[in-house]
């Protein structure tokens, strides 16, 4: 909510409840979900962004996802 810190800030929670074989649904900025990416990779998230992208900040964003080996992640 507002006021509350971002939710990726919260990676080694995050990273308990994957390892416990959940999976993570994760509302975040993309620059948040970059973040999450490099510190405890894709597997196991599902990563709702909450900003919207022009079409050249999507580019961007998959590029960088795609620099990261996180091919899969699909764009909806």
């Amino acid at each position: 909510g507002a006021g509350k810190p971002p939710s990726d800030i919260w990676t080694d929670v995050l990273q308990r409840v994957r390892d416990a074989g959940k999976l993570v649904q994760i509302y975040t900025t993309p620059a948040g979900t970059l973040n999450v990416l490099r510190k405890l990779g894709g597997k196991g998230f599902m990563f709702c962004l909450t900003d919207f992208l022009s079409p050249r900040e999507a580019d961007k964003f998959f590029k960088e996802v795609e620099k990261m080996g996180m091919e899969g992640m699909k764009k909806s």
